[in-house]
């Protein structure tokens, strides 16, 4: 489809750019999701991903770290229930000592989770076990704001 039309949705982009993330090819995933960008410059999740394929292209780089923070910023302008690009946002809040914004940022994410959580998906395994992930987190990343 996307050799046929390569203005294709961005949604459809944004699916592959996800395959190629699961296949651990983090260039062609980070070329998706550009492609996504440039068809919809709001798409939070296809930011957050961004953020993500920096992050894992190179960890201890500081500067690929504050790239990827840019991109977790502009998805949560984009989109501020966006539970995952907020997780993101409190655990670098959190390594920069911001600890109440880190707080109000996982209190936030928890809320979103709360009001995600739809009947009807709850019965798949991965939806549940995604949900738990975050909320796990969440409550991990208040655990250790507790602790400082």
């Amino acid at each position: 489809m996307v050799a046929e039309n390569p203005r294709c949705p961005s949604d459809i982009w944004f699916g592959i750019g996800l395959c190629y993330y699961r296949l651990g090819n983090l260039p062609k995933a980070k070329l998706s999701m550009d492609k996504t960008i440039e068809l919809d410059p709001q798409n939070s999740m296809a930011l957050t991903a961004l953020g993500i394929i920096e992050i894992a292209s190179n960890v201890n780089d500081y500067e690929v770290r504050e790239q990827a923070m840019q991109f977790f910023e502009r998805a949560f302008q984009a989109n501020p229930r966006n539970p995952l690009c907020i997780n993101y946002l409190a655990e670098h809040y959190f390594m920069k000592q911001e600890y109440q914004l880190c707080t109000e940022l996982c209190q936030a994410g928890l809320q979103v989770i709360k009001n995600k959580t739809r009947p009807e998906r709850s019965d798949l395994p991965s939806y549940r076990q995604d949900i738990e992930h975050l909320r796990s987190t969440f409550y991990f990343i208040l655990g250790k704001v507790e602790h400082v």
